[in-house]
């Protein structure tokens, strides 16, 4: 965001604001630039600028001094202008797509009817290509995380891969039209790049976590109470066996048959 705010810009400085806009190399999301003296011409270059640039979303130019213009220049103005400030066909065409989809943007204080519509479109075209272009680089991306599954695994994957680049982009420029063949390419690569998959937690822990919950829960603590009171119980058996050197079989045949009923019924 560039906030120039009742700075005192001239018209000097709006037109080398608007070479800047216009230069290829401006990536301004928000511009404001109200309450100047850029006069008529000032603001009618930086609007015809930001036709040039897809980035800008809010560009607000009231009270630039569009009324403090002389009938001389006024005139002068209008005969070098000609057809520039004409909302183009296309950018109509795809500013009414972008309504349709209730993108609404409103413009006023520029004291300029023409202007005020021109610099609607634009914007409102350069929201709603925003959006299209997001969506198709997504679907791109979905489409390209196939081509990084196991190689034991990669047949149909491999019979794409081994056709032609320019058969490779033309498939995917059907996918993301809108997008250029250097982007197709970033999303591509990003796509097959492992270390860019998300993390999930997993380990012991969590598995221990999911274990210990619900019915079976109840049930797996149930069946270790009833292991270890049979250990305890042969333990017992194994003590008491024999006193004093004399075996006691009677004894250790009822408990054995004590721990086996246990054991049987555990089974059942």
């Amino acid at each position: 965001m560039l906030d120039l705010t009742g700075t005192g810009l001239t018209l000097g400085d709006a037109l080398e604001l608007a070479a800047y806009i216009c230069g290829g190399q401006c990536n301004l999301v928000e511009l404001f630039a109200k309450g100047n003296e850029m006069k008529r011409k000032g603001v009618k270059a930086i609007v015809a600028a930001a036709r040039s640039c897809w980035t800008l979303e809010k560009l607000n130019l009231q009270y630039g001094g569009i009324g403090d213009v002389s009938n001389s220049d006024s005139s002068q103005e209008e005969e070098t202008d000609g057809n520039d400030m004409q909302v183009l066909d296309s950018d109509s065409e795809i500013a009414r797509a972008g309504e349709a989809t209730g993108i609404r943007i409103a413009v006023s204080g520029l004291d300029d009817k023409s202007l005020e519509k021109v610099l609607r479109v634009t914007l409102i075209r350069n929201i709603f290509m925003k959006q299209r272009v997001a969506s198709q680089a997504l679907d791109l991306l979905k489409y390209s995380r196939n081509f990084q599954g196991p190689a034991d695994t990669a047949d149909s994957q491999t019979s794409f891969l081994s056709l032609p680049m320019e058969i490779q982009l033309v498939v995917f420029s059907y996918i993301a039209p809108l997008l250029s063949c250097t982007q197709r390419g970033r999303v591509i690569g990003y796509a097959v790049d492992r270390s860019t998959l998300p993390q999930f937690p997993s380990g012991p822990a969590s598995s221990n976590s999911n274990a210990e919950s619900g019915p079976r829960a109840s049930a797996t603590r149930k069946v270790k109470s009833r292991t270890k009171r049979t250990q305890l119980l042969e333990e017992k058996v194994k003590k008491s066996s024999c006193v004093g050197g004399l075996c006691m079989t009677n004894r250790t045949t009822r408990l054995c048959r004590d721990v086996r009923s246990i054991r049987i019924g555990f089974c059942g």
